[in-house]
Order: structure tokens, then C-alpha cells, then sequence
């Protein structure tokens, strides 16, 4: 709701502008722009532009009359203030009846009041039009407890696909191959972009060792590091990739990828490389059609790539729960059980079933007001073995787009008798059709 009022406001600025432009009342900014005289001319690292009427400077954006700046987010200043940079954290908003402090599982704003801090927190990334966001999440009840933009990463003002995760380091991770000029005879270059949680901070790292478009990409937390396929060349959009693909494992403190697969384009192994799950550090799952262009079969393709010839088997005719469409997401919480989201004809939303490959399908939770996103873009999951959390991303009111939100589903005690799972709503409100999320993960500590 904040970012449309602040769009609103925006296309204000633009009318005033334009009647002030008409009737020449304007004070010259860089870059000849037109600036209303009672605003601000501002510069940063892209040029020149206009805080106009209420607005003031912000390293990149314009606060307005309501705001104070701090570095670059603005403060609500009824409710928070500005906490400088220290070693442990970036500069940041507190509400109000915090205080400024170090410890590291405050995010820097300490409540006096509370000298304990049992809450579990998770980390999301969202792209809200051409910028990215970390958002820092309290799970028991669905509060946005700091909101940081991205530095360091270009999403062109897309959506991106979901970034794998690190929960050790608290890192997400993101491969992106170069498309920006014809591919070179050795093949486009490859980057790995590591996100900090914890300051937003984007690191890009050219790979070696591999090259071309990355189609699939997981973390591997037994051994910490990144397993994914990249195609032989160029990807059409009308089929396979065109010569097959390889398969990479990577340290990501190095960026040095070392192969240990290959798969050609034949049978089931045509789009073996478009996975989105590992199991067991060497099998790697893509849900979904058997033929993704003619929408023949769902069913979940296994790639095993422990040789150096991978090999893919096609498990079709899953177990469903009674009443329940196909799974729309796949989270392995052991090496044989996953839990997936899944269509219930009788509410046409989401609930949460347990399943096994060659096993029976269970509801563990009715969700009754859980959907997808109203136009376009992923979901995410994610599960901690060790906490026992198992966290999905939902739209509430999502059959309703103007009032659609995003929420969570979160599970505790996940795999043992005592599980349970409740959903909270993302507070301040997120809208699913401007913001879309594009990773999330729960941190050791």
C-alpha cells in the first residue's frame, strides 16, 4: 500500500511538474530537467533528478514531508527513526520504542522492554518493479521487521526465478548467464551473485569452469555447495536445450565449478537440466510435465548425475489426495517425503499434502484461503532440517486481486507427531500483483 501511494504521489509530481514546465515557473536541475522551485535538485551515480514539492534528497530517492532519510530508505517519522551503520548492521529504520543496539539477532533495533528474544525469523527477497528487497520476517506472526534494497544486482526490471539459499551463511544465491551481446565461440559468460541477508549487499563473481545459461540451480547444504546444469549453447524457447546439458558442482566462496555430468536431449532426459529440487546431493527433480510444449503427463522426472553420464527416470501417475489437483511446488523434507501445495476442488484453494514417489498422499493442513498469484510469477518454499521449519509463500484473497496479500504458510515440528501449521499474513500488507517474491530461507541462527 505504501509503495502505490508513493507511485500516486509520483504521477502527481509529474502533473505539477508539466503545469510548472507550461508556465515557466521551474528551477533548472542537471541534465536541463525542471524542478518545482519550493524542491530539491538531487544527484547520484545515474544523474540528476527532482525531489519536488515536501521531498528532500536521499541518496537515490526522494523522501517526502512524512519521512526522514536514512542513507537510502526513508523513515516514517511518526513511527521510526534512523539508526546509523555500526559493525554489525547496515543504516536502518527502528520503530520508535526500540534503541539503537549491536546485538546481531535484533537486527540492530532492541526493544528495552524485552530482554529475551525467542522469535524465529526468516529472510525473503521480493522485486517490487525494477528494484529488490530483503525483507526480514517474524514467523510467528508474519511482521516485516526490516525491509533493506538490494545493491549490486540488476533484475531489469523483471521478475527473476527463485534464488537457492544458504542457511548456514544466511546467503542467497543466483546464477545468471550474459545475454547482453552475441554469445562468443567459448560461450557466454557466467556469473554467480551472492546476496547478503543480512545488509542487502550484492557480490558478482564471473564463474570459470562453466559457461552458457544456467537452466537449473539448488543448494546442497551437506557439502555447501551450489549444484546446477547449464544448456550446450543457446536455449531457443521452442524445445530442449539444443545439445543437452552439463551438470556443475561450486563452491561459492570460489566460484570455481567443476563438472561432473552430462545429459543429452533424448527421451526423458530432454529437459533434465530444468530441475528446481535436490535430494540426496545427487538426484536432482523437476516436477511438472513430461513434455512441458504439448502439456503431456504430470509427473516428476529424476536426474541422477553420480555418474558422468547422467540418467533420468520418469515417475508419472502420482499419488494424489482425494478431491486434489496436481502438486504446484515440490520441498523434500527427507530423502522420500516431500510436501507440496496442492489445488482442493471443494474450497479451489491450496492445501498441504505429504506425499512420497511410490507412496501414499496425505493432508497435513487445509488451508482454505491459500492461491497462487494472480498473473504471473513463482511461489517459494523452504524447509530447515535441523528447526524442523517448513515455510511457503502464499496469496491470500488471491481469487480477489485488489486485495490480494501475501502470506506464509509455516509448519513446526515438521516430520514428527507433534507438526502444526498456521498462516499468517505479511504485515505491512504486501500486494501479490506488485511485489513478487524471489527467494526465502530460515538461517541457523
Amino acid at each position: 500500500e505504501t509503495m502505490v501511494a508513493r507511485l500516486l504521489w509520483c504521477a502527481a509530481v509529474l502533473c505539477l511538474v508539466a503545469g510548472a514546465q507550461a508556465a515557466g515557473n521551474c528551477t533548472t536541475c542537471g541534465g536541463g530537467q525542471c524542478c518545482d522551485p519550493n524542491g530539491e535538485c538531487c544527484s547520484d551515480t545515474a544523474g540528476f533528478f527532482c525531489c519536488q514539492t515536501g521531498g528532500s534528497c536521499c541518496e537515490g530517492i526522494c523522501c517526502d514531508n512524512t519521512e526522514t532519510c536514512c542513507k537510502d530508505t526513508c523513515c516514517v517519522r511518526q513511527t521510526t527513526f534512523c539508526c546509523p551503520k555500526d559493525a554489525e548492521h547496515p543504516d536502518r529504520c527502528c520503530p520508535r520504542w526500540t534503541v539503537c543496539c549491536t546485538d546481531g539477532q535484533r537486527f540492530g533495533c532492541c526493544d528495552p522492554a524485552k530482554q529475551n528474544d525467542n522469535a524465529t525469523y526468516a529472510y525473503a527477497v521480493y522485486v517490487e518493479v525494477a528494484r529488490l528487497w530483503v525483507l526480514t520476517i517474524d514467523i510467528s506472526s508474519g511482521e516485516i521487521i526490516r525491509q533493506l534494497p538490494v545493491h549490486g544486482f540488476n533484475n531489469w526490471g523483471e521478475i527473476t526465478r527463485v534464488f537457492a539459499y544458504n542457511s548456514r551463511k544466511n546467503v542467497f544465491y543466483y546464477l545468471e548467464a550474459n545475454f547482453s551481446s552475441d554469445r562468443p565461440p567459448t560461450g557466454r559468460p557466467l556469473t554467480l551473485y551472492q546476496l547478503d541477508a543480512t545488509t542487502a549487499e550484492a557480490k558478482a563473481t564471473l564463474v570459470t569452469g562453466a559457461v552458457d545459461f544456467p537452466s537449473g540451480y539448488a543448494f546442497d547444504d551437506a557439502t555447501g555447495e551450489l549444484v546446477f546444469a547449464t544448456t550446450i549453447g543457446d536455449p531457443s524457447g521452442q524445445g530442449p536445450g539444443p545439445e543437452g546439458f552439463l551438470f556443475y558442482r561450486m563452491n561459492p566462496d570460489t566460484a570455481v565449478a567443476r563438472r561432473v555430468s552430462y545429459s543429452p536431449i533424448t527421451g526423458d532426459q530432454a529437459y533434465s537440466g530444468y530441475f528446481h529440487t535436490l535430494v540426496n546431493g545427487t538426484k536432482l527433480l523437476r516436477m511438472g510435465w513430461r513434455d512441458p510444449q504439448t502439456a503431456t503427463e504430470q509427473g516428476v522426472a529424476v536426474t541422477n548425475i553420480a555418474a558422468a553420464n547422467a540418467s533420468t527416470t520418469w515417475i508419472g501417475h502420482l499419488s494424489l489426495p482425494v478431491l486434489h489437483d496436481f502438486y504446484v511446488s515440490l520441498t523434500p523434507i527427507s530423502n522420500t517425503t516431500f510436501l507440496s501445495l496442492t489445488p482442493s476442488h471443494s474450497s479451489e484453494a491450496f492445501d498441504l499434502a505429504s506425499w512420497q514417489l511410490s507412496g501414499p498422499a496425505t493432508i497435513v493442513s487445509k488451508l482454505t484461503d491459500a492461491h497462487d498469484v494472480p498473473y504471473y510469477g513463482p511461489l517459494a518454499e523452504t524447509y530447515h532440517a535441523k528447526k524442523r521449519i517448513y515455510i511457503a509463500s502464499i496469496v491470500h484473497n488471491g481469487a480477489l486481486p485488489k486485495k490480494d496479500q501475501w502470506a506464509f504458510v509455516v509448519g513446526t515440528q515438521v516430520g514428527t507427531a507433534q507438526a502444526s501449521f498456521t498462516t499468517v499474513l505479511l504485515t505491512p500488507r504486501m500486494i501479490a500483483e506488485i511485489d513478487s517474491i524471489a527467494g526465502l530461507g530460515v538461517p541457523d541462527v
